[in-house]
C-alpha cells in the first residue's frame, strides 16, 4: 500500500495513527474511535468537514427533518458509512463549510483482532444505503 507512508511519514511515531484507505484517503485514527482525521485531496486548502457525535438515530434524523425545514442544503445523508457502520447526515454551513452528525462509529477495542479493511473512492464505499449516488466524487 503506497498510501501509508506517503501520508503517515510527517506525523511522529508518538503518535502512533492506524490507518484504514478510502481510495486515496486515508482514515486516520489515534484511539479507539474508527476514524478521526481522513486527508482529502480538495481545491481548497484548510478543514473541509467538521463531525459531531450524536447519541442517537433519532437525533440525526431530527436534525435532517430540521435542516431541511430550515432550507438548508443536505451534502449527504442520511445513510450509513460502509467503513465504520455510523449513521450520518451532511451538511453544508453558510460557508461552504461540510458538517456531519453522526451516530454509532465503530470502536476498535482489540488492535489485535481487527483487519483493516481497503474501499474504492466511490459512492458505495461512502453510503452503503446509497445516498451518495448522486455525489460527485
Amino acid at each position: 500500500m503506497k498510501i501509508l507512508p506517503t501520508f503517515c511519514a510527517p506525523i511522529p511515531a508518538s503518535v502512533n495513527c492506524r490507518v484504514t484507505p478510502l481510495g486515496n484517503t486515508p482514515l486516520m485514527r489515534f484511539n479507539e474511535v474508527h476514524n478521526s482525521v481522513a486527508l482529502i485531496h480538495t481545491g481548497r486548502s484548510g478543514i473541509q468537514h467538521i463531525n459531531h457525535q450524536v447519541e442517537t438515530n433519532d437525533d440525526v434524523l431530527r436534525s435532517f427533518y430540521h435542516l431541511r425545514d430550515q432550507r438548508l442544503p443536505i451534502f449527504l445523508g442520511t445513510g450509513r458509512h460502509p467503513t465504520s457502520g455510523a449513521r450520518f447526515l451532511y451538511f453544508k454551513g453558510p460557508d461552504g463549510m461540510v458538517f456531519e452528525y453522526s451516530t454509532g462509529v465503530m470502536l476498535i477495542e482489540e488492535e489485535e483482532s481487527y483487519r483493516p479493511r481497503q474501499f474504492n473512492f466511490e459512492p458505495d464505499a461512502m453510503c452503503m444505503r446509497g445516498s451518495a449516488e448522486n455525489m460527485k466524487l
